[in-house]
């Protein structure tokens, strides 16, 4: 009888411990698919500034912001399904959007150039927080029939 106590006691624990390492496995891959989406669309918007040989922050003509902001917006969108498929959960591509927000507000106050007027350097930021964060978001819907919300 004793034996059959402990076996009980045993299975009962089991699915608590199963659970409980499924949930934080879960939580570890929506982070890792978060950041790795994160270093991607900053690694592309580098590239784009470097191919085109231009600094984020100096003043821009129409033309060459919108096209700064269809590239964003396209590998945004290719970041957010990238975020979510790592990360298992639409979850990731919400938080490369909070990462590419919070990081630009950040910018904002960290560095203000002295010498140049708000418009001269915030278009960058802009187009980052205002389109390619939810572009983000829209690349990680692109799996929502696919892969569990919650």
């Amino acid at each position: 009888m004793l034996h059959s106590q402990r076996e009980t006691k045993e299975s009962t624990f089991a699915p608590q411990q199963s659970g409980v390492r499924s949930a934080i496995m879960r939580i570890f891959r929506i982070v890792v698919g978060a950041l790795l989406g994160y270093i991607l669309s900053a690694a592309t918007s580098i590239a784009w500034f470097l191919f085109t040989h231009h600094a984020p922050t100096a003043p821009a003509t129409v033309l060459y912001m919108a096209l700064t902001a269809i590239y964003g917006i396209a590998c945004s969108i290719v970041v957010g399904y990238l975020a979510a498929r790592i990360g298992g959960n639409i979850a990731s591509a919400y938080g490369v959007a909070f990462l590419l927000v919070f990081l630009s507000l950040w910018s904002i106050f960290e560095s203000h150039p002295t010498h140049a007027a708000p418009a001269e350097y915030l278009w960058s930021i802009l187009i980052s927080m205002l389109l390619m964060a939810p572009a983000t978001v829209v690349g990680g819907h692109l799996l929502r029939n696919r892969i569990p919300t919650g």
